[in-house]
């Protein structure tokens, strides 16, 4: 398990961090790997993240959003709908969040709003 860390910016943001041993391991990871820049390898490397805090990713088919950005979402509903605040990494055509926690030890992932019973707002906090 890698140790990846959140925490929630002043502008509404989420940002995701690795010590310098968890960037070191996913540099060297890195290195030749074909699965780099999966889906299922980037959802393992920040499982930690939505099961230690953030409940669940979610998709644009949950928000409504145009995107096909990768988006956490901090809680559910007894159904398993998503509800509460939801993050999307913005940057995904050009990047994989590894890369940033790789390169940088941090990646930022976008406010997009807050999830209700059936109702998505798009406010900043």
């Amino acid at each position: 398990m890698y140790d990846v860390r959140f925490q929630e910016l002043p502008n509404g943001n989420l940002m995701l961090t690795v010590n310098p041993a968890t960037q070191a391991e996913l540099m060297l990871e890195r290195i030749g790997n074909p699965d780099w820049s999966s889906d299922a390898l980037m959802w393992d490397v920040i499982e930690h993240v939505w099961t230690n805090g953030l409940s669940q990713t979610i998709s644009a088919a949950d928000t409504g959003d145009l995107t096909d950005a990768p988006m956490l979402c901090e809680g559910n509903l007894d159904d398993g709908s998503p509800v509460g605040k939801y993050w999307a990494y913005m940057n995904y055509a050009l990047r994989s969040p590894l890369d940033d926690l790789a390169d940088r030890g941090y990646c930022i992932w976008t406010f997009g709003g807050i999830l209700g019973d059936g109702v998505t707002e798009r406010v900043r906090p």
